[in-house]
């Protein structure tokens, strides 16, 4: 069995010779080959490999074969770790019971499982291979490859170079990729070739998807928690990114935003026990990409509002003259084609590279002077105390039997907003049925201050409007308004009846 570690870059096509010039030119390259590689990927057809996280191909080269499996492995960031298997075969053709009995799942059939084998896809690409060993004894074999994936008749483009490191420290792979970041513009591929092949062959783009629970349990240590809120982030920005890049649409940018958010909330929460000056000096450089995507609060308010042809402002005489005001606010704003646009420059590919080194690194360990303080005690011992930092002034602002202004919940939100970030980092420990009560009833009254945000954002959109009967917008926007703030004072008061789950 090996163990690859790589990162891997996106590069376009057009880059493919720079690439290779600059890697031809250094002093340090051990040796040097080019080679025509096949790949033929095999599943059965309900694709139980995949489902036991594993991938197979067979790689012919000079008509030599060769089968290599791959079992699930760690991402950290844009950092690969995979265990694989590779076996030389006489035909090219998997050979399932050439490979180690115990990497198999327990109770496996392999005699029925290789006769259900079936080809899915391929990738044949040429691979250009510099090996660069330092000084240290440390050694990267670089892989520039350029080709394409094959599914049912349809074809994706393969450019890219992956830094794979064959012996010594993984430090020298972040810092070939981040030479090629300052060379050209290029992309982070969290995405393996197989993984793109099994979505050709399925012919489904990468689809936008919500942030998955966090799930801690009594043992768990602070700094696992934090590695976990870090990478689940991490994965999020590049999942979503693929999404873009495959032309994602409004949904794929708002969970990049949420991507982003996560780092920072992450930071913030987890300061007491990584430090201040760690929380600081990563939120700085974090903060501009997290704002520069704050314009998709306002795009989905448009979404909204426009949404059926301006549904919501059919009782509306001036209807038409409102939509036309909305459009223009919707056309002003960045859009979806500037952050694919951005992508695509890699502007960004240099900080989520280092965000990636310093999770792999564990890098906010040097700014500690006791290593062994918090981050090695229980999550549960602390989650209680951090989670009442953030939701203790936000009970006390929203409390009363006596109704809230509408800006008392509008001022309320961003504490809101942050609570719950506290809650979907912290909230994995303790009893499972009051903490989701507990979230849900205060995401209720997060949607309801969010439309009641969405009704003013309208109002300020319509004061810019020569409206033909303002007098009649302005008794509709007080009816609504009133409506929500109804709907939402339930929200409010529901909530606050629940205990705190952390305190149980």
């Amino acid at each position: 069995m090996e163990t690859e570690i790589e990162i891997k870059l996106l590069v376009a096509a057009e880059q493919q010779e720079l690439l290779a010039a600059a890697f031809e030119a250094r002093s340090d390259v051990r040796s040097r080959r080019r080679m025509t590689l096949a790949n033929t990927y095999y599943d059965t057809p309900q694709q139980q490999l995949r489902q036991w996280q594993m991938g197979l191909r067979v790689r012919s080269r000079d008509g030599q074969h060769e089968q290599t499996i791959k079992t699930a492995g760690r991402e950290v960031g844009g950092l690969h770790q995979r265990p694989e298997y590779n076996v030389p075969v006489a035909q090219p053709e998997p050979q399932l019971s050439a490979f180690p009995g115990d990497i198999w799942p327990d109770g496996s059939d392999l005699a029925a499982l290789q006769q259900q084998l079936q080809p899915l896809f391929t990738t044949h690409f040429q691979r250009r291979v510099w090996v660069i060993e330092y000084a240290d004894g440390s050694a990267v074999e670089v892989a520039l490859d350029a080709g394409e994936i094959s599914a049912g008749g349809r074809r994706e483009a393969i450019s890219e170079i992956e830094f794979e490191l064959l012996s010594g420290s993984a430090d020298y792979l972040f810092e070939l990729a981040a030479e090629i970041c300052a060379l050209c513009p290029c992309q982070i591929g969290g995405d393996s070739k197989a993984a793109r092949g099994y979505r050709l062959a399925a012919d489904k783009m990468p689809q936008a998807r919500e942030l998955p629970a966090m799930v801690h349990d009594d043992e768990q240590t602070v700094e696992a928690a934090f590695e976990q809120a870090f990478g689940v982030a991490i994965q999020q920005i590049q999942h979503h990114q693929s999404c873009l890049r495959g032309g994602g649409e409004l949904d794929a940018v708002r969970q990049l935003h949420f991507g982003y958010q996560l780092l920072v909330q992450a930071l913030r929460v987890f300061a007491p026990a990584i430090s201040q000056d760690a929380a600081q000096a990563w939120s700085k450089p974090l903060t501009p990409l997290v704002e520069g995507l704050e314009w998709v609060i306002d795009a989905t308010f448009l979404a909204s509002l426009l949404a059926e042809r301006g549904h919501l402002l059919r009782k509306l005489d001036d209807q038409e003259l409102l939509i036309e005001a909305l459009e223009a606010r919707r056309t002003a704003l960045p859009g979806v084609d500037t952050v694919r646009q951005r992508l695509i420059s890699g502007r960004d590919a240099a900080i989520n590279l280092e965000l990636s080194r310093w999770l792999f690194e564990q890098a906010w360990r040097r700014y500690l002077v006791n290593r062994n303080g918090m981050l090695v005690q229980p999550l549960v011992a602390v989650a209680g105390d951090w989670l009442d930092r953030d939701w203790q002034p936000l009970l006390t602002a929203l409390d009363g039997d006596e109704p809230l202004a509408v800006e008392t919940y509008l001022a309320q939100w961003p504490a809101l907003v942050q609570a719950l970030w506290s809650l979907y980092l912290l909230g994995g420990v303790g009893n499972e049925q009051a903490l989701d009560e507990f979230r849900s009833a205060w995401h209720d009254v997060q949607r309801g201050i969010f439309e009641l945000a969405q009704l003013r954002y309208l109002h300020d959109v319509a004061d810019t409007v020569p409206l033909t009967d303002a007098d009649h917008f302005h008794r509709w926007f007080e009816r609504k308004q009133e409506s929500l703030c109804h709907a939402l004072e339930q929200s409010r008061l529901a909530a606050l009846r629940l205990d705190l789950p952390w305190q149980d």
